[in-house]
């Protein structure tokens, strides 16, 4: 073995000594798994090894401290960086700078062959399998999570996986039930999940849905739900750029919670242009419609109707995960401290969590045992930008009582990131927050806060899964011409 590939096997190992050998397994920094009967000889020799020499590892690797950090060629923080102490690399028998000359290239695919065959003969799947999954962790930039004191996570679409033909179509039917209370004509109509997708724009001057590139120039669009020919798109638009931050004009599909009002909203439209919608139902404009179609929806949301059923049967509207309640567990277990930051209120976050999460917990486990602080009615993007009042929930029932102060273990309601900072001794780049809303939960803390950020995009999973696929068949027709293989 090279020197990078067996060191990192025998750290490892020694990582999960047992009480004769120091430390227990949970302050190790990496999230372990029980040891395989059916190891080879050479990994349990290994492992034989390492229970001699428990205490080396600390030796071999030091950590860099957060008092004491640079940054890479990346621009990315170096604190808690595993760095390789070649001094002490003698106490196992090895001349690291030795083995470590030749071409970097070689020595990394031989690296990387001999790391795959030991997590093999440990039984742990190789990481080249998680990336023929759709479920797989995608970075666009670097994150050393050594370097994460802190995860965050939203409630709604994040930790809490709904159906969304569910969900939204209830909400859809209380937004159509509203619009129809106010005189508007909506027999007839139904709810098409199909027709928006996140990451859209609604353009409320012209009635139309635009998909922009990253310049902010319209590639496509539609109007109402008739999709615009290209020579359409170009006389309507020309070079003409989505700017949102006219607010007026443009709104941004974020979340999928805005599935419902978009459907609707398309739906509208098109009756506006049948001349089925007067001026005395709202102002004669497409403007005028996108805002009675998002007074309709907000009532639904403020009425509570929605969310009291939902509540009452939520196991029609979720889809719970057994994995994700085990993957949080992990990451506490990793000495991570884990935060619950959601706009749902008590009630409702407290009703979704049990009922998603409880039953995959060991021990009678609940919930709140996962989370070091929990904050609810957050009121984000507010909650990244300013400080709001902070109210203690003291009871089951969701009792609250004023607050100055936050404590570990404590949930509330109100009050502001830079609460949780001060209160958890953490700040910046320490802590990592996981969202849905490209914009709330990605954007603002990013921007007001310097916090790092994880966006959970469900929509991918099936694109993903069909790239995998679309793949395969490739690889495989292309087998078959060779003529090699005949």
């Amino acid at each position: 073995m090279s020197v990078t590939a067996e060191v990192l096997a025998k750290f490892w190992l020694a990582q999960q000594r047992d009480t004769r050998c120091g430390a227990p397994m949970s302050n190790s920094p990496f999230l372990v798994r029980p040891m395989f009967a059916n190891t080879t000889k050479r990994t349990r020799r290994m492992m034989m090894m390492m229970v001699r020499r428990c205490s080396v590892g600390e030796q071999i690797f030091s950590v860099t401290p957060s008092t004491n950090h640079e940054f890479d060629y990346l621009g990315q923080s170096t604190k808690g960086d595993l760095n390789l102490n070649f001094d002490h690399l003698d106490a196992f028998g090895m001349d690291g700078p030795a083995t470590l000359q030749g071409p970097i290239e070689e020595i990394a695919w031989k690296e990387a062959e001999e790391a795959g065959d030991l997590l093999n003969d440990l039984g742990i799947s190789s990481p080249s399998s998680v990336r023929n999954s759709s479920r797989g962790i995608f970075c666009s930039r670097t994150l050393n999570l050594r370097s994460i004191s802190a995860i965050g996570y939203d409630m709604d679409y994040t930790l809490i996986h709904y159906n969304v033909k569910a969900w939204e179509g209830r909400a859809y039917d209380y937004c159509l039930e509203n619009l129809r209370s106010m005189g508007f004509p909506v027999d007839g109509l139904a709810f098409d999940p199909d027709l928006v997708i996140r990451g859209l724009v609604i353009d409320k001057e012209k009635g139309n849905l635009v998909k922009a590139d990253r310049s902010g120039y319209v590639k496509r669009a539609m109007h109402g739900t008739r999709m615009l020919s290209t020579q359409d798109v170009s006389e309507m638009y020309g070079r003409e750029l989505v700017d949102l931050r006219k607010e007026n004009r443009w709104e941004f599909l974020n979340t999928l919670f805005s599935v419902s009002e978009a459907v609707a909203y398309m739906q509208m439209v098109v009756k506006y242009d049948e001349g089925a919608i007067s001026a005395e139902i709202c102002p004669p404009d497409y403007r005028g419609l996108y805002k009675a179609v998002g007074k309709a929806l907000f009532r639904a949301h403020v009425e509570g109707q929605l969310k009291s059923e939902i509540m009452s049967k939520p196991e029609l509207f979720v889809e719970p995960d057994p994995e994700l309640p085990l993957a949080l567990l992990d990451q506490k277990e990793a000495g991570k401290k884990l935060l619950l930051i959601t706009n749902s209120d008590y009630h409702y976050t407290d009703k979704m969590m049990k009922h998603s999460f409880n039953r995959f917990l060991p021990n009678d486990m609940g919930w709140r045992d996962l989370f070091d602080m929990v904050i609810v009615s957050a009121r984000k993007p507010e909650f990244f930008q300013m400080s709001h009042p902070l109210y203690e929930v003291v009871t089951g029932e969701g009792l609250m009582r004023p607050c100055f102060k936050a404590r570990k273990g404590g949930v509330y309601s109100g009050g502001s990131a830079q609460m949780v900072e001060n209160s958890l001794d953490i700040h910046g780049d320490e802590i990592l927050y996981v969202g849905d809303h490209i914009y709330t939960d990605v954007s603002q803390s990013k921007v007001h806060q310097l916090w790092r950020t994880a966006l959970i995009c469900q929509e991918l999973e099936e694109e993903y899964s069909a790239l995998i696929s679309y793949s395969a068949k490739a690889k495989y027709r292309a087998s078959c011409s060779n003529p090699c293989c005949n």
